[in-house]
């Protein structure tokens, strides 16, 4: 729709004004070219065939043969890092992210955002009547910021698209993602044995292929659920989560909070009328506490202690109403934060998939979650040589 200005008279009533309005000229040109950006992680000169390589890629060969093949491009070889030169021109560490958004150095090219005074592509076309749409990986904002209250000042929409569908995280669950369509996370429009596949689904036209149904959840007295500066159970410090329920049935059982996906995270959720913990290192080793006694009804406190005993070693202790029902010993944890989202209440998260599939919603009542984080005095330097030498 042509943008209008208006050109006519504001009088002192609306019967001594004169409506008149014109057309403003297109910024955008008539012959103006689609600009069309492909990211593709993990993938080199070595991995496509218009480069000599023996692996298939037929759709990209033909995009070769009508274009530049360049032979001394660079990349930052790092997810977030690469997102932030691409989309604003410039080198990474001016704009502010040398690495991944969650190494956040407290320098001034580390600080997990592209600095605002950077403009992005999407940003630049929108000033020239462009429509703009990003889909599939983001991995452009803060895990403190993959939540569904936001802040959104660093998703696609807060860096000039128009309209986002993918995933925010730095990595998925391709049969059961935590999706995002523009600023509202969603879930997936059908089920794995339905047919429904992550990447195949946000590669379809851009809204018409899909209906997704309203999301809406309500958490009742629940204090503070969303914002953690560290997913507890995945970084390097202690830290104790309570959840205050109210079971009406020994039936209720579910995720009552998790991070992550099945190929890392922790989770503490309800089977069997007993409280589990799990922590899933890579999707490969699961570390799993459960309480040796059952859940009873009524109102109960419910408490996991994480407690890191040494460089990538922690002990996990639960608690029902302050009795100590079970623990494990984590022999390895990831001082880098293994689940990709930040914590949720009520979330279809598939961090155990041995003891449940998703979704696993927890069907009762959460009254309170508190959580706890011990405080780090480590300098930056020290938690980035952490982050980047951990056994």
């Amino acid at each position: 729709m042509a943008k209008k200005r208006f050109v006519g008279r504001v009088g002192r009533c609306v019967a001594d004004t004169q409506y008149a309005y014109e057309d403003i000229p297109a910024k955008r040109r008539a012959d103006a070219p689609n600009v069309l950006y492909i990211v593709l992680d993990d993938l080199g000169f070595a991995q496509l065939g218009c480069y000599g390589s023996n692996i298939d890629t037929p759709n990209i060969d033909r995009l070769a043969e009508n274009g530049l093949r360049y032979n001394n491009f660079h990349t930052t070889a790092i997810c977030s890092a690469t997102r932030a030169s691409l989309l604003t021109g410039a080198n990474h560490h001016s704009v502010g992210v040398n690495a991944t958004v969650e190494m956040v150095t407290g320098c001034n090219n580390g600080t997990g955002e592209i600095d605002r005074s950077y403009a992005t592509l999407a940003e630049i076309l929108r000033e020239f009547d462009y429509d703009t749409y990003a889909c599939g990986k983001w991995h452009l904002a803060g895990m403190n910021e993959v939540r569904e209250v936001g802040p959104f000042d660093n998703w696609p929409l807060g860096k000039g698209f128009e309209n986002y569908y993918g995933f925010l995280a730095a990595h998925n669950d391709q049969w059961h993602p935590t999706l995002t369509r523009d600023n509202t996370m969603v879930d997936e429009p059908k089920e794995p044995k339905d047919g429904f596949h992550a990447y195949k689904d946000q590669m379809k036209d851009k809204h018409a292929a899909i209906t997704f149904p309203a999301v809406h959840r309500v958490y009742k007295n629940v204090a503070y659920p969303y914002d953690l500066p560290a997913d507890p159970g995945m970084s390097s410090r202690t830290n104790v989560i309570t959840i205050i329920i109210d079971r009406k049935s020994k039936d209720e059982q579910g995720v009552l909070i998790s991070s992550g996906d099945r190929f890392g995270g922790s989770s503490i959720y309800v089977l069997n009328n007993r409280l589990h913990y799990v922590y899933n290192l890579y999707g490969e080793t699961f570390y799993h506490a459960i309480s040796n006694q059952e859940l009873p009804l009524g109102q109960s406190t419910l408490k996991v202690a994480f407690t890191v005993t040494g460089k990538g070693k922690a002990t996990v202790e639960l608690y029902i109403n302050e009795a100590k029902t079970g623990e494990t010993a984590i022999e390895e944890f990831n001082y880098m934060t293994m689940g990709v989202t930040s914590f949720r209440v009520n979330k279809h998260t598939a961090v155990n998939e041995a003891d449940y599939q998703a979704p696993f919603e927890y069907v009762g009542e959460i009254k309170e979650i508190d959580i706890d984080v011990e405080e780090s005095k480590a300098a930056a330097k020290d938690i980035v040589e952490k982050d980047l030498h951990a056994d």
